[in-house]
């Protein structure tokens, strides 16, 4: 997981200082539809965070989530596409 896919796919945590930061992970995870739906849903309980999409290579998901989690992160989601963990 590079700094430039976190950076484009909204899960860079030094971008989003004082809001709770949660992402969906999966790849591929352009297609899915759940930052929308969540910041819906935190826009509308009066939360303040970002939900973004998280993209790690096709085996790396354990170090992308520890990597996430150690920077901050809340929660992720796993959105299982066509290639597995």
């Amino acid at each position: 997981m590079s700094s430039t896919n976190t950076t484009l796919l909204h899960t860079d945590l030094s971008l989003f200082a004082g809001v709770d930061v949660y992402a969906v992970a999966g790849n591929p995870i352009a297609h899915s539809k759940s930052p929308a739906i969540h910041q819906r849903f935190a826009e509308q309980a009066k939360q303040r965070m970002h939900y973004g999409r998280l993209q790690p290579e096709v085996g790396a998901f354990a170090q992308a989530a520890k990597a996430f989690f150690a920077a901050g992160g809340k929660g992720m989601n796993e959105n299982r596409g066509q290639n597995f963990w």
